[in-house]
Formats: C-alpha cells, sequence, structure tokens
C-alpha cells in the first residue's frame, strides 16, 4: 500500500464560535504541517446573492455561503497544475459539502467528508442525501452512525474515524484542584436538561455541598433558575475550560440524541468519570469503567450514577485513570495515523 504524501492534501474546516485553540477540530489541522488548508480566515465572507441562491438550493440545513465558498474553493485550488491536491477532506462534511464530488473528481481528485450530525439531526437536518453517494470516502464518527450511512454510501466507501481530542492540553490535574460535591456539565446542543435538573434535584437531597457548573449552556440559566449551587458560564478560554475539568468530580452529559461529543473526550482527557444519556455513539469512545450510560428520561438512574463517583472516592480514582487511558486512544496524533491509513487504502483503489 503506498504512503500518503501530507503535501498532497487539502483539508477544509470552518472554525466554530465558542470553540478556541484547543477545543475545535480545526486543531488537527496542526497534525498536519505541510497541507494545503481551507478554513473561515481564507473566506471572502461578505453576503452574495448566487451564493445565497447556491446554498438554499442544496435545501440542508447548516449549509450556508460558507459551504458554498469552501467548495468553490476547493474546486479551483484543484486546478493549479503546480499544487493539485489528490484528497479534498471536509472535515465538516455535514456543513461545508454538498456540490463538488462531480468536479473534483472530473479533475482527478478524491473527495472525503466527516460526519457529525446525529442520525436523527442527519434526518431533520439532511433530508436529500444524495449527494453523499458522489464522495470518494465519507468517515462517520460512530458505529451506530455508520450504519446509517449504509442506506445512503457505499459501504466500500464508509469508514470509522473517531473524534479526536488534544490530549497535551486535556490533562489530569492536582488531586486537591477537585472541588467535593463538583458536577460539570458542557454544551448546549443536544441537551437534556430536564431530566438532569431532576437528577439534580434528587441529589441536593443527598450530598451537602452538592453543585453544578455550566459551560456553554445558556438555556440552564432559565432551566434551573433559583437552585442553590449553580454556576452557569456563557464562555471560557481554554484555560478556564480546563480548569473547570480539573475541578469537576463527575461531568454529566445528559442528551436527547446521539452523536461524538467534544466534551465527553475532554473529560475523558482530564481523567474525570462521566455519566451520560445512552445513546448512539458513546459506545465508541468510553466503556462502563469509566462512563456510565443511563436509560433516556430516568432522572434516578441519572442521579444514581453520580451518586456512586461522587461517595466512592476509590471507584472515581479508578474511573479517573481508565478514563485517561481511553482518551490517550483518541489523541488527535493517533486519530492522525488512522485518517493516514483511510487516505493510503483511498488512493490504492
Amino acid at each position: 500500500m503506498a504512503g500518503v504524501d501530507v503535501g498532497e492534501l487539502l483539508l477544509v474546516a470552518r472554525r466554530w464560535d465558542r470553540r478556541s485553540d484547543h477545543t475545535s477540530v480545526e486543531r488537527f489541522l496542526d497534525y498536519f504541517p505541510g497541507a494545503a488548508t481551507l478554513t473561515t480566515a481564507d473566506l471572502w465572507q461578505r453576503p452574495d446573492r448566487l451564493l445565497h441562491l447556491a446554498a438554499a438550493a442544496a435545501r440542508q440545513d447548516g449549509y450556508t455561503i460558507w459551504g458554498v465558498e469552501f467548495e468553490i474553493r476547493a474546486v479551483l485550488r484543484s486546478l493549479s497544475p503546480k499544487r493539485r491536491p489528490r484528497i479534498v477532506h471536509f472535515l465538516y462534511g455535514d456543513h461545508d459539502f454538498h456540490f463538488s464530488a462531480r468536479s473534483l473528481r472530473a479533475l482527478g481528485v478524491r473527495s472525503v467528508a466527516t460526519m457529525f450530525f446525529s442520525i436523527e439531526e442527519m434526518e431533520r437536518r439532511m433530508p436529500r442525501k444524495g449527494h453523499l453517494a458522489g464522495l470518494d470516502l465519507v468517515l462517520a464518527t460512530g458505529s451506530e452512525q455508520m450504519e446509517h450511512l449504509a442506506q445512503f454510501v457505499d459501504r466500500d466507501r464508509l469508514a470509522l474515524l473517531p473524534l479526536g481530542v488534544d490530549t497535551d492540553w486535556f490533562s489530569p490535574g492536582a488531586p486537591d484542584q477537585r472541588v467535593p460535591g463538583r458536577l460539570l456539565q458542557v454544551g448546549a446542543n443536544r441537551r437534556d436538561l430536564s431530566t438532569l435538573l431532576a437528577a439534580y434535584d434528587l441529589l441536593s437531597t443527598e450530598i451537602d455541598g452538592l453543585t453544578i457548573q455550566f459551560v456553554g449552556c445558556d438555556p440552564a440559566t432559565a432551566v434551573f433558575g433559583g437552585r442553590s449551587g449553580v454556576t452557569v458560564s456563557d464562555h471560557l478560554s481554554d484555560e478556564e475550560l480546563r480548569a473547570a475539568y480539573r475541578e469537576a468530580e463527575v461531568v454529566v452529559l445528559p442528551l436527547l440524541e446521539g452523536g461524538s461529543s467534544n466534551a465527553l473526550n475532554e473529560a475523558l482527557a482530564c481523567g474525570v468519570p462521566v455519566v451520560a444519556t445512552d445513546r448512539p455513539n458513546l459506545a465508541d469512545y468510553a466503556d462502563d469503567s469509566c462512563l456510565t450510560r443511563v436509560p433516556p428520561g430516568d432522572p434516578g438512574a441519572f442521579a444514581a450514577a453520580c451518586r456512586g463517583f461522587l461517595v466512592e472516592p476509590e471507584t472515581r480514582a479508578a474511573a479517573a485513570l481508565a478514563a485517561r487511558d481511553h482518551a490517550l486512544t483518541l489523541d488527535w496524533g493517533v486519530v492522525r495515523g488512522r485518517l493516514l491509513e483511510q487516505y493510503a487504502v483511498l488512493l490504492d483503489r
């Protein structure tokens, strides 16, 4: 199998608000020095009627004029005889890819897209999926998501590639950084705050000094309004976010839908056990040594799982070690190696 020269790659990734240097998939680009990149900073980012019309024609929620321009620029770069990429990879394929596969293929360029949408989100936001069949490789971030995508993409063009994490940055802190009774919830997408509220109320009657910190979860202000021990932070720097993980005894991930999760990976990397709703993709990232999955909509089970980590220091310490071990298998450097293998298989076809 032939190797892959990173100089023949064009990696396309947008930057999201509230994600900083160590928390964005764009951090993955740093692991490919020498590769060509297209990021939000390269875009025109001005309203344009034709771009809006093209974006609307896709009928794909989340595909905007940014996606249109990313694809146009990817094709234009592929026209260059001096540095034509062999592979164009849309790292947010569910947002930034729709039209360009045929044009890239005509130029002899392979197209790759990573999909992050949950199964439910994919059905809701991407009702038409015919464009996915034009890709040379579709990367799923979870096994159940990959099975769903197999309805629309030939299996020989599907592969599993997990969401990675920067384990050099997200790492365990000193034991005395832990705040007794501290729960942490990061992010707002697909969160089941009503079940978490009921679980928190149950725990509050049993755990002295119970507190919960929310990061990047504005709806928690209204849902948890009036409860003691609740802190809601709109946005934290990378340093402050890492400190929040290191202070937590348990990270909670109450989910309405499945999908890959930066919060899960970052918690594992910081050596924090996680209690989460049992949804697709989670089992691909950790096992019950550090991740407790509870039935959807069951506050009693959620509270009981948190209680076990909060009142049993030895259980929590063992879970912390297992969490870090799992995270190391998800380090961006490891994921890079797996991706290069996928690229090599693709080019060898």
